[in-house]
């Protein structure tokens, strides 16, 4: 009953409607970009930040000395 009440069987079993108040479609679904926007708030938690950004400063770093280098050899 307690997923009926919080509407997760609609969500599972989307063309039967809503569960629990016996409609067509069920008013409380989640929107596709709710369902992204609530993973990445989940998954991604703070130590995957601190990986993410140990990986991208570095990249953008490089990106930076290789553009500079460049550069310097077409001068």
């Amino acid at each position: 009953m307690k997923h009926r009440r919080e509407h997760i069987e609609c969500e599972s079993r989307p063309e039967l409607g809503c569960l629990v108040y016996g409609t067509r479609v069920c008013a409380h679904r989640r929107k596709p970009s709710q369902k992204i926007k609530r993973w990445l708030r989940s998954k991604l938690t703070v130590e995957l930040w601190w990986i993410l950004l140990a990986v991208v400063i570095p990249l953008v770093l490089s990106w930076l000395w290789m553009a500079e280098l460049f550069e310097s050899l077409l001068s």
